[in-house]
């Protein structure tokens, strides 16, 4: 996977300003209350998925931070360490809320197992908030959709290093029906970024609106 994820175009930088006000959709993930969490906006330009992302760590949360990969992470501020041993609700917020007012943000996908409060404060602030249960049937159509545009080169990360990390957590569980959904290679690792990506997939890719392609590459 990890050379299908880093293969170009998928992995090539692009100018973030060529983003602004353009549609998207984020998916949510507060992973265990004292870990990581991640928030990933996906635009949808014509055929071509851009990614963009977030992650927290509470600082005296159970993960260890002077280790790799978590330390070179937090260094390069890809990671952002929050104050306590939980997840802080607020800083969340106030970076979607940061995303809201430079985006055109159409909704967020969240799994409420564990979250309703979570869902409703965003709710309350007009934020429109989309019910996402994990299970392979919801997981199944973004899953292969993510696996088709890895393939073709339409998934540009811009290479984060968290999320690539992630992505070589990943792997697919697939039941008895041929339905799939993300699960970790070992249970110690961590893919919530990857679960973001993939429920803010099932939005985007829901949306027939056609956007002019402006991105600029460096």
């Amino acid at each position: 996977t990890d050379p299908l994820w880093m293969t170009p175009p998928n992995a090539e930088p692009f100018d973030l300003s060529t983003l602004q006000g353009k549609p998207c959709w984020g998916g949510l993930d507060f992973g265990w209350r004292d870990d990581y969490a991640a928030f990933v906006l996906v635009f949808k330009v014509e055929e071509v998925y851009y990614v963009l992302c977030w992650f927290w760590l509470p600082k005296e949360g159970r993960r260890k931070k002077w280790v790799p990969p978590t330390a070179e992470f937090i260094g390069a501020g890809l990671v952002t360490l929050t104050p306590g041993n939980d997840t802080d609700m607020q800083t969340i917020y106030k970076q979607i809320k940061e995303c809201r007012a430079k985006y055109d943000l159409r909704g967020i996908a969240y799994d409420p197992n564990n979250a309703r409060k979570q869902g409703q404060d965003l709710q309350a602030e007009g934020f429109n908030v989309i019910e996402f249960y994990q299970t392979q049937k919801n997981y199944n159509e973004p899953c292969r959709l993510l696996e088709t545009l890895l393939k073709t080169g339409r998934l540009r990360h811009g290479g984060n290093k968290v999320l690539r990390w992630m992505a070589s957590n990943a792997a697919t569980e697939e039941n008895g029906l041929g339905l799939i959904m993300p699960k970790k290679k070992r249970s110690t690792e961590k893919i919530d970024g990857i679960c973001a990506l993939t429920m803010a997939l099932s939005q985007a890719m829901l949306s027939s609106e056609v956007v002019v392609p402006t991105i600029t590459w460096i």
